[in-house]
């Protein structure tokens, strides 16, 4: 047999079958555990070998000469094995290794010799240098053995004690009983099973009848939430039904919306498998004309230039026409087409909404404009721009008054009313710049708003002041790109003002000038040197190609008109990035033939000047 994980002292000491079945050797232990012998006693019960063998066994591991005596070393494994069932039964596991840590002692009488015959130097243990450690072992056990002992002598002398007084108990209870008092107490017992068989026949009758009750309530419930299941299926039933009705218009509507793209499409194949397209049909053009018309004008095609653009597409696509609207019709078309803008202005706008006004005015040529835009959540939309006599206020709110009397008269004709009222109350912000006409249009536009909302507004009597006052309240915006305009006026003035206490005039130079030298610098530089400066007296092209030699590949100079915003800044950090190039052109290159150049040579020569510039 092979020894298992078990066996934990064979497996620590070498001991395997092999040596217990087959005759190997041994090996050398210097003190035999009593853990040892009582696995080897375990196997020798597990395999019933005789003690004979086992005495074999121990000797081959003891390396003894003689024979043992079984019947010694049995009785000596039966007494450690009864040991360690008592401590086992202690529970005292820390005293079971310990007991199994121990030597094992061998019996002292050896086969053939009485114990009376038995030589003196026989009595002495085997190991004799371990007979102090085992003699101290074995008092240990029997202190152990007593202290046991002791606890169960204590432990039955107190379940004797008890059972001695329970005894007492009895005895004294037993004298209180007599042949009367018995009877009486027999009857009493009889009498109280007759109540108690009562009772229960009462019990069972009420149970009965509660069970009945039980069962009717539970039908009843069965049947109600039936009912109920029954009632909820028929809810989602309808559900159901709703949801595939509602899927069934969608899926209708759909189909109509497929059917009317088909015939659509249907009819652009016939048109390109004719070849021809069809312009003028019932004393008109067709819409497919006028809204092209209508795109290319919005693309700044000119009125005389849309019929030969249309027919060099038509040539190139191969498609024949019958005729197109000459450039007289198309200026009429202009006119439709401003009509429906303003339809369109008046769909969007119409809609309450928080919309924000946005509104400018300049002069070109002493002409002077008003513009007006409205910004909505999807974008921009121009209600239009128109020629003003004066700049006021009050002029540009009857502009706009106009602009939208005239939107509401055409968007009256496609069911729209008070169209421009309606856009009037949609504004619930400004934006404009910070200029005294646009913040006083800003008090007018805000009081010809509130007096217009009683007309517009639904319920207007029914509000409380507090949702009057909110909903005529309006938010004011300015643009602040017009500080940049203003910063460059002062800039202009505090270098004219820096460049009259420092500068020392020379020859020639004016004393009285009317701009600042830096401000003159950069613009006579921007005149010479750019390519939309004077053509008279400008080299704008020979300096381009002067600077593509030294290796600048565009010249950064703009032209003052048409750049109004940070003009002067831009320019004069360019000009002080050029300045060198500027003296070395005119010195070595062009030379100075007419006076615009030569101010400019003479400016640029002027550190005080270079200064402003870089500043």
């Amino acid at each position: 047999m092979d020894i298992s994980e078990s066996y934990v002292f064979c497996k620590e000491f070498g001991v395997t079958s092999a040596m217990l079945f087959e005759g190997e050797t041994f090996p050398t232990i210097p003190i035999v555990k009593n853990g040892l012998v009582m696995e080897m006693l375990q196997i020798r019960n597990s395999q019933s070998i005789t003690w004979k063998v086992f005495a074999t066994w121990i000797k081959s591991l003891f390396q003894l000469e003689k024979e043992l005596e079984p019947w010694g070393l049995q009785r000596s494994a039966i007494a450690l094995k009864s040991t360690k069932q008592k401590l086992q039964k202690s529970s005292k596991k820390q005293e079971i290794d310990s007991l199994l840590q121990q030597p094992f002692l061998l019996p002292q009488q050896f086969k053939g010799q009485p114990e009376a015959d038995k030589p003196k130097a026989a009595m002495k243990p085997v190991q004799s240098e371990f007979m102090q450690q085992a003699v101290q072992t074995a008092n240990k056990s029997l202190a152990c053995e007593l202290i046991v002992a002791e606890d169960k002598y204590l432990a039955q002398k107190e379940k004797y004690e008890e059972l001695q007084e329970k005894r007492e108990q009895m005895e004294r209870e037993l004298q209180h009983f007599n042949p009367h008092n018995v009877k009486r107490r027999e009857k009493r017992k009889v009498l109280k099973i007759e109540e108690q068989k009562e009772t229960i026949l009462q019990l069972e009758k009420e149970l009965k009848t509660k069970q009945t009750e039980a069962a009717k309530n539970a039908t009843a419930r069965a049947l109600y939430f039936k009912k109920k299941c029954k009632q909820l299926q028929y809810d989602k039933d309808c559900l159901n039904c709703a949801d595939l009705e509602e899927k069934y218009d969608k899926m209708r509507e759909r189909n109509i919306e497929l059917l009317q793209a088909n015939a659509e499409l249907t009819e652009r194949i016939k048109k390109l498998e004719d070849r021809k397209l069809t312009t003028f049909k019932d004393g008109k053009y067709t819409d497919d004309v006028r809204l092209c018309m209508m795109e290319l004008l919005a693309h700044n095609v000119a009125t005389r230039q849309v019929e030969p653009v249309i027919k060099a597409v038509l040539k190139l696509a191969d498609i024949k026409y019958e005729k197109l609207p000459k450039h007289t019709i198309i200026n009429e078309m202009l006119i439709e087409s401003r009509c429906i803008s303003q339809v369109q202005l008046a769909e969007v706008l119409s809609v309450p909404s928080y919309n924000t006004l946005h509104t400018d005015g300049t002069t070109k040529f002493g002409h002077k404009y008003n513009g007006y835009q409205v910004s909505t959540n999807e974008g921009f939309l121009t209600l239009g721009i128109q020629e003003v006599c004066f700049g006021t206020a009050q002029t540009e709110l009857t502009t706009l008054q106009d602009i939208l009397e005239e939107l509401s008269e055409a968007a009256s004709h496609h069911g729209f009313s008070d169209a421009g009222k309606q856009i009037v109350a949609s504004l619930k912000s400004t934006m404009s710049d910070r200029a005294s006409t646009e913040k006083a249009f800003n008090k007018l536009i805000a009081s010809y708003r509130a007096e217009i909302l009683p007309d517009v507004v639904r319920n207007w009597k029914d509000l409380t002041t507090h949702e009057k006052n909110s909903m005529a309240r309006m938010y004011h915006f300015f643009c602040g790109m017009h500080m940049v305009v203003g910063m460059a006026d002062n800039a202009s003035e505090s270098l004219k003002l820096f460049e009259t206490n420092h500068e020392s005039h020379e020859d020639g130079q004016p004393e009285m000038c009317s701009e600042a030298g830096t401000v003159r610098l950069i613009r006579t530089a921007c005149k010479a040197f750019e390519k939309r400066g004077d053509e008279k007296s400008g080299c704008a092209l020979q300096f381009t190609s002067y600077l593509k030699r030294q290796g600048i590949a565009k010249n950064p100079l703009v032209h003052f008109r048409g750049n109004r915003f940070n003009v002067l800044f831009a320019n004069g950090g360019r000009v002080y990035f050029l300045y060198a190039h500027m003296l070395h052109f005119l010195n070595k290159v062009w030379g100075t033939p007419n006076r615009l150049l030569k101010a400019v040579l003479h400016d640029a020569s002027c550190d005080l000047y270079i200064a402003g510039c870089k500043a």
